[in-house]
């Protein structure tokens, strides 16, 4: 729904392990790919902790940073932590950072 409003959704995850046969997330990258959200494998390093930024270098902006995936198991089941930061340094150095992997990142 974000971008159909013209907001620009990017999302970089692991590539599928080899040795899991069949990339059982396909199906649900696929679903963002036709919505034109832009989708890239990151091979390194490996990053297991989750950050998502709203309005980025806007004054309202937020990131959340954690351990939580999207998922019934992960939000339902576990324990999981995360922190909402509205500090824009903070954002500045993960939005730093988030773009360097993103330049290293693969085309899915």
């Amino acid at each position: 729904a974000a971008q159909q409003r013209g907001v620009e959704v990017r999302l970089m995850t692991l590539p599928p392990r080899e040795t899991d046969g069949e990339d059982s997330a396909a199906g649900d990258l696929d679903k963002l790919q036709r919505a034109r959200v832009q989708v890239r494998y990151l091979k390194s390093p490996i990053v297991h902790a989750k950050v998502f930024v709203a309005d980025g270098g806007a004054s309202r902006e937020l990131a959340f940073v954690g351990s939580v995936n999207i998922s019934t198991q992960s939000l339902d089941f576990n324990r999981e932590l995360g922190i909402l930061l509205a500090d824009s340094d903070a954002i500045a150095r993960i939005l730093q950072t988030y773009e360097k992997d993103w330049a290293k990142a693969v085309e899915r």
